[in-house]
């Protein structure tokens, strides 16, 4: 008998231990987390929006009960986890791992502060353009910077190349080049150095001579172009406004938007105006804010496709290029720096050997000492002339241009 109550006791004590441990285990075996992304990609740069979760047991609710940590570091690409626990009775019931892969996905930024022209000397070695190359996480030195410039430099040429940049994570970004080869490199372009009659061999560029054009030629010539000759128009001792076909920032680009005529705006364009007007010779002077753009042969190659155009309107048509006028200093007001000036006057002299077609290098008389625009000739804003100084661009296109008889 008392064999039996002992084993009662025995099975009593038994239950009272499975029982609670049958229990908890159901209770932590029907406890679930859901997540509505178990594998999330954030970009490197943003901010992951975590997923949404919840946890449940027999229609229970238990999200207050989930804890949820994480281990992202947002300013490193990588994997990463977001762990999600529900705790009962300060046990751990159910588990959850989401995993976070953060990707750089953002090329190299190449940025060529002056195109992607590069000029090269014949026999000399190849300049390397001026460039800047910087990404979002990469270091400069972690980078992987390659040119291509497969040419020969001793042939006179123009010759495609590249150079491409290379991230950590394998982004790549590519720049096209040009390598033009002839008789001037990178380094004559600086200002202070660049003297564009040293380039002048085929004579294009019309000098100084101190005889001034007479004021029955020079009534003659209409005045087509930026600001500058607006400005001009519009005040004494400037341009007669009767002879002035300017807009705001006229380039070859904008050619076919209206523009002032006699200080007045209106619908039509230069070249209609050219049309209607029938002048005997136009000056044209234009494409600062072009310059900026840093490839002078293409703003030289637009130059000759509204010259044509004009040509087309009147084949007899004299034109005259003006160079672009230099500015005080490397500003972004001035839409351009005076390097990148510097190359557009060179390609457009260029042009203009080309074409048979004159010019005439205006920046001679506005330069100062450093090779900029002398701050005493132009207003504040560092490439409008001033009032003051409009008689010595007419001046000095009276001494050198010449018209046809």
């Amino acid at each position: 008998m008392k064999a039996d109550k002992n084993n009662r006791i025995a099975r009593v004590f038994s239950m009272s231990l499975i029982l609670p441990a049958a229990l908890v285990l159901l209770l932590f075996a029907g406890t679930g987390i859901r997540v509505s992304d178990e594998h999330i990609t954030v970009v490197y740069g943003e901010q992951a929006e975590m997923p949404a979760y919840s946890a449940s047991f027999l229609g229970a609710d238990l999200t207050d009960l989930v804890q949820v940590t994480d281990n992202i570091n947002y300013d490193e690409p990588g994997a990463y986890e977001i762990r999600y626990v529900c705790r009962l009775f300060g046990i751990p019931a159910a588990r959850k791992t989401v995993s976070v892969q953060i990707v750089d996905i953002d090329s190299p930024e190449i940025v060529l502060p002056n195109g992607n022209i590069v000029f090269t000397r014949i026999g000399e070695e190849i300049s390397m353009p001026e460039y800047t190359i910087t990404d979002n996480h990469d270091t400069a030195e972690e980078l992987q910077i390659t040119f291509e410039t497969g040419f020969d430099h001793t042939s006179e040429g123009t010759y495609d190349s590249t150079v491409t940049a290379c991230d950590l994570a394998g982004n790549c970004s590519m720049k096209s080049l040009k390598y033009i080869v002839g008789e001037i490199s990178e380094a004559d372009f600086t200002p202070g150095v660049f003297d564009l009659f040293a380039y002048d061999s085929a004579h294009v560029i019309s000098r100084r001579d101190g005889i001034y054009m007479s004021k029955r030629d020079y009534d003659q010539l209409y005045f087509i172009g930026d600001s500058n000759y607006l400005i001009m128009g519009q005040y004494k001792g400037g341009l007669d406004p009767r002879r002035v076909i300017a807009r705001y920032a006229m380039s070859p680009g904008t050619f076919d938007k209206p523009a002032y005529f006699n200080n007045k705006e209106v619908i039509r364009n230069a070249l209609e105006l050219v049309r209607d007007l029938k002048p005997k010779a136009v000056v044209l002077h234009m494409g600062l804010s072009e310059c900026g753009n840093g490839d002078p042969l293409v703003l030289a190659e637009m130059y000759a496709w509204r010259i044509d155009q004009l040509l087309q309107i009147d084949p007899d048509l004299q034109i005259i290029v003006s160079a672009i006028t230099p500015v005080t200093k490397d500003t972004q007001e001035a839409a351009a720096t005076q390097e990148q000036i510097n190359r557009a006057n060179y390609c457009l002299m260029k042009m203009c050997a080309q074409k048979n077609i004159t010019m005439i290098y205006s920046s001679e008389v506005f330069f100062g000492e450093d090779g900029y625009g002398d701050p005493g000739h132009f207003q504040p804003d560092g490439y409008h002339i001033q009032g003051g100084d409009f008689q010595m661009y007419t001046d000095y296109v009276r001494d050198t241009a010449e018209l046809r008889r």
